[in-house]
């Protein structure tokens, strides 16, 4: 098995622009212990590989497994609690099928240099999808203070002997976590032993179980996590001792809820703006929430899932007007992106708890989306152009013909690939029943009122990396 680490994710144009680093381990070799954990980690397998033909025309086919994710491999359990870092967990696996032929005589050396090429930009291309729809889904997390990463301690002796060989993986630390230590054990015996005998063990040396049965078990013990399992392409040789399946287990030692506290406490005395701490909500202290609380009322929540969040803490801490209040520029904001997830859900649920069911679905009046910073398109007023950065939204409303308000928000984004220009418009266009997004080169046009058009254009400023967005107000 081959593993890549992919570190820093950002959009991008390929597999190097998307993260700041990227580490290669072939077979046999791994990470150095105790180093800053990966935000990715891919693996690609080498199923099976034919060669067929004469020197100078071959004939390669190939199959390889390739897997991408931030979680535990191959497990198909999952669990969050309050200590999990507010990451979007990402398993990902698919299969290349690879079929060519070379034509012409080439060195040792050279030999499958056409064929490598070929399958990494397939994966590359497979895999910058998958980012790339994530980002826009969920976006991405601001730069953390180095207190939400605690230095690396080792993983404890854990009761694994008897059971067969192990093998570290990996070992590192990361968000929230002094150590995420994952061990391979190929077993002596067979995976029922281990799953009967193993709970046995863990509970003798004060571990507390929380789910436990014939391929998959999670202890804890104080803020720190076991999980052992059987990766999903070995279940079916649980009982087939002769065939030798093999474990993982995987050790997490998490942040406790007092050191999470410690380090927002050390964030809200460096002035950490209320955007980054609203990621650790779940951490907030009382006290911790009421300060944060302040600083939204100097810093106005811009995004819908910060604007929700002052809604639940306004609610939390029993002020249901401004939580009402909150709730409406949520419903605003939300028209501002594409992918909206559980947004949704959860407004509908704080509506209901509030006792208005009709928040989350009345008319949003004009004064509100005046509030939050939207511009006004009227026929005959010129829009002020303005200089923005990369995936720095800009918010517009507009009447429609029918009376009702439109929304559309623009932001300079990197373009997914090399062949375009290496930046692009992309938009947000919602109205009371829809929306649609997309990108639309360096310019994007919204026709209004039957007989008017606005046309967005971004123009790049050399070497900057900010641009000048223009808006033009025409007549059909």
């Amino acid at each position: 098995m081959e593993v890549v680490v992919l570190s820093d994710v950002a959009a991008g144009r390929r597999v190097r622009a998307c993260f700041q680093r990227i580490d290669y381990y072939p077979v046999g070799f791994q990470a150095k212990h105790g180093e800053p954990a990966p935000d990715i980690v891919v693996t690609l397998d080498l199923e099976k590989m034919e060669e067929s033909g004469l020197p100078w025309a071959r004939t390669v086919k190939a199959q390889l497994t390739v897997t991408a994710g931030n979680d535990a491999p191959g497990c198909s359990n999952s669990y969050s609690d309050h200590l999990a870092p507010p990451i979007v967990c990402l398993q990902w696996s698919g299969t290349l099928e690879h079929s060519s032929t070379t034509t012409g005589v080439s060195s040792s050396a050279a030999k499958y240099k056409l064929v490598a090429e070929n399958i990494a930009k397939q994966i590359a291309d497979s895999l910058i999808k998958e980012f790339q729809q994530r980002l826009e889904k969920e976006g991405t997390l601001p730069e953390l203070p180095e207190a939400f990463y605690p230095p690396y301690r080792p993983a404890p002796d854990l009761p694994l002997a008897g059971f067969g060989k192990t093998e570290i993986v990996s070992s590192w630390h990361g968000l929230l976590n002094h150590n995420e230590t994952l061990w391979r054990l190929d077993l002596d015996g067979s995976a029922i032993d281990f799953f009967n005998e193993m709970p046995q063990r863990l509970a003798a040396a004060g571990w507390k179980k929380s789910s436990s049965d014939k391929q998959y078990l999670r202890f804890t013990h104080s803020a720190a996590t076991l999980v052992a399992y059987v990766p999903s392409q070995q279940k079916p040789l649980l009982d087939a001792p002769a065939n030798k399946p093999f474990l993982y287990v995987q050790y997490v030692d998490r942040m406790t809820q007092d050191e999470v506290r410690a380090a927002i406490d050390q964030a809200l005395a460096t002035g950490v703006s209320a955007d980054v701490l609203i990621h650790f909500e779940r951490q907030w202290s009382q006290e911790q929430s009421q300060r944060i609380l302040e600083m939204f009322k100097t810093q106005p929540a811009r995004t819908p899932s910060a604007s929700l969040t002052v809604a639940k803490l306004y609610h939390r801490l029993k002020q249901e007007d401004n939580a009402r209040e909150e709730l409406v520029r949520t419903r605003a904001l939300l028209r501002t992106v594409a992918e909206y997830g559980d947004l949704q859900d959860n407004l509908k649920k704080l509506a209901k708890e509030l006792g208005d069911e009709k928040l989350a679905e009345q008319p949003i009046d004009t004064k509100v989306f005046l509030e939050l910073g939207f511009a006004e398109l009227k026929p005959g007023e010129s829009i002020a152009v303005q200089e923005i950065g990369l995936e720095e939204p800009v918010h517009f409303f507009v009447e429609n013909s029918e009376g009702e308000l439109e929304t559309i928000s623009v932001r300079a984004v990197k373009a997914p690939s090399t062949d375009t220009d290496p930046s692009q418009l992309a938009f947000v266009q919602s109205g009371e029943h829809g929306r649609s997004w997309g990108t639309s080169g360096l310019s994007h046009s919204l026709r209004f009122r039957d007989r008017y058009c606005a046309t967005f254009s971004l123009t790049p400023l050399a070497d900057s990396g900010r641009f000048r967005l223009e808006v033009r107000l025409s007549e059909n």
